[in-house]
């Protein structure tokens, strides 16, 4: 008999369960902190954008950062070609931070190392390395697709002040960045440069910072600013100065013309003249001209190019060019006059600056050349030859005369060239010279010593009749008094001292008219001769050319 207790093993009881497990709460949480991360991250990244660029020197994939105040806002993620192999496609990641400020007016453009007039800049990217540099616009409409800049702009968008065009008829003398200055300061610079092909001009679209601007006004001129120029003019010589940078640069100054006041402020975009010197703003700037030549005898070098035109005393023109030979004419024939062309604005005679007033003058100025209208040219400078040219009215006397010929050269209207006071001075001595040495002083000698000779035959006869007469005191007297003709008379033989003498004095005298001559015309044709001497050797002479 076995006394030993065994325990009773309890049977389990198994139930099924109903629902999910709390377990799988532990996988579906993971899967949803994942799925925020990546939203998250998603959401924050920022949004991607493409700029294009004409190269990509100095750009890198996941190196190249873009920055906004020296801040970083987004990273290149990828650099391919544009479908036109013209340039390059940048693909930039950018951070959320700046999604809104990517309007379509935004600028990007690559920063590097520049040294240039304006100063050094981007020296920080000697360590650093280049980037991007982002320019928030300030437009409302977001873009994804930019356009690079290849240099940063000159004028950051939203900067106060004014922009203006300012244009001239002259050659090519200013580039992006050049200084606009006043009274020396730096007030602006030219932003861009352009070409009109029609009108054969050049346009500078220029920004004045604020509060310059408020300075530009109706009456406000531009002019050329090259640091130090010299100009000579029938007034003398003129001599500007300005600052250093526009020494080295160049630049463009503007003002007010003397003793004009201020014209109304400008408010919007406005288009100005560049004139070529500070002297030249206060002359009136017309764009319609009429062109006539002087067909002058001598050598006019003292009407160059910019020599005063007056009418009545009025400025109304300039010298515009001269030596425009006819074809088959050359400077080797004797009788070929000198072309001068003229330029005359119909605004300075009191006529409108447009076709019309161009019209009404040509046909003013017609009708007073069939009336004797003429030129002349004078002196206006002894010491630096410059000379100019006043145009005269027609006189009463010529007036009443029959009417003259209008002729042309080079299809130009020709006005009659008159000679001036000084001009007539000269002519009137050269004829003088010319009559003196035409002189027939050895004939003349020669009758004189025969009027003598027969002088005294008479003496003698009438001493014979008076020995006749047994008058002693007759004869006396008479006899004294042909003593004394004869001693007269013997003075004037063309071998006595007085004789000879008379002849030297008349010599000298033909002599120094002849060396005056040469002078006077070398004053009438360079009147500074006689202060700055002059070469030959340099004076152009005409040779014939070679087969």
């Amino acid at each position: 008999m076995n006394n030993s207790t065994e325990p009773a093993i309890e049977k389990a009881d198994v139930s099924r369960i109903k629902g999910i497990s709390g377990l799988w709460l532990i996988p579906l949480i993971t899967i949803a902190v994942g799925a925020w991360m990546v939203y998250d991250h998603w959401a924050n990244q920022g949004p991607l954008i493409t700029i294009t660029f004409s190269s990509a020197e100095g750009l890198a994939v996941e190196k190249t950062k873009i920055k906004t105040r020296n801040v970083e806002v987004g990273k290149v993620v990828d650099i391919s070609l544009n479908e036109d192999l013209d340039g390059v496609k940048v693909t930039a990641r950018m951070s959320h931070e700046v999604r809104d400020m990517l309007a379509d007016d935004s600028s990007f453009w690559l920063v590097q190392p520049t040294i240039g007039f304006s100063g050094v800049s981007g020296l920080s990217t000697i360590f650093s390395g280049q980037y991007i540099e982002f320019l928030p616009g300030k437009n409302d409409n977001i873009a994804e697709h930019f356009e690079g800049l290849d240099a940063p702009p000159l004028t950051p968008p939203g900067t106060p002040g004014l922009h203006v065009t300012l244009h001239t008829h002259g050659d090519f003398s200013f580039k992006e960045g050049d200084v606009i200055l006043y009274k020396g300061f730096n007030v602006g610079q030219i932003e861009k440069v352009d070409i009109n092909l029609d009108k054969r001009m050049i346009y500078y679209d220029a920004f004045i910072r604020a509060p310059y601007h408020e300075l530009i006004t109706t009456n406000t001129r531009f002019w050329k600013m090259s640091g130090i120029s010299a100009e000579v003019t029938a007034d003398g010589i003129t001599l500007q100065a300005g600052t250093i940078q526009s020494l080295l640069q160049g630049g463009i100054a503007f003002s007010v013309p003397e003793n004009e006041r201020l014209g109304k402020r400008i408010t919007e975009h406005a288009e100005y003249h560049i004139y070529p010197s500070q002297s030249a703003i206060n002359e009136k700037h017309y764009d319609h001209s009429l062109r006539y030549v002087l067909l002058v005898n001598s050598n006019e070098r003292g009407l160059s190019p910019g020599a005063p035109i007056y009418y009545r005393g009025i400025h109304v023109g300039k010298v515009l060019r001269s030596g425009d030979i006819e074809a088959g004419q050359h400077l080797l024939e004797q009788s070929m006059k000198i072309p001068v062309v003229l330029e005359v604005y119909p605004g300075s005679f009191g006529l409108e600056d447009s076709i019309q007033g161009k019209l009404e003058a040509e046909k003013h100025i017609n009708q007073q050349l069939t009336e004797g209208l003429s030129a002349t040219i004078k002196v206006s400078n002894f010491i630096l030859g410059q000379q100019l040219i006043e145009i005269n009215l027609p006189s009463s006397s010529t007036k009443q005369s029959k009417q003259h010929k209008i002729n042309y050269h080079n299809n130009l209207v020709i006005i009659p060239v008159t000679l001036d006071g000084i001009s007539h001075i000269s002519a009137q001595l050269s004829e003088l010279i010319e009559k003196i040495n035409n002189l027939p002083l050895e004939s003349v000698g020669k009758h004189a010593v025969q009027l003598l000779a027969q002088s005294t035959q008479t003496l003698h006869s009438i001493e014979k009749i008076a020995a006749d007469m047994h008058d002693r005191e007759l004869i006396a007297s008479l006899n004294g008094t042909l003593h004394h003709a004869q001693e007269l008379m013997s003075g004037f033989t063309a071998e006595s001292s007085t004789n000879q003498e008379l002849k030297r004095a008349l010599a000298t005298v033909a002599d120094a008219f002849a060396e005056l001559k040469p002078l006077l015309t070398q004053l009438k044709n360079k009147p500074d001769a006689l202060i700055f001497s002059s070469d030959a050797q340099n004076e152009p002479e005409p040779t014939r050319k070679a087969n």
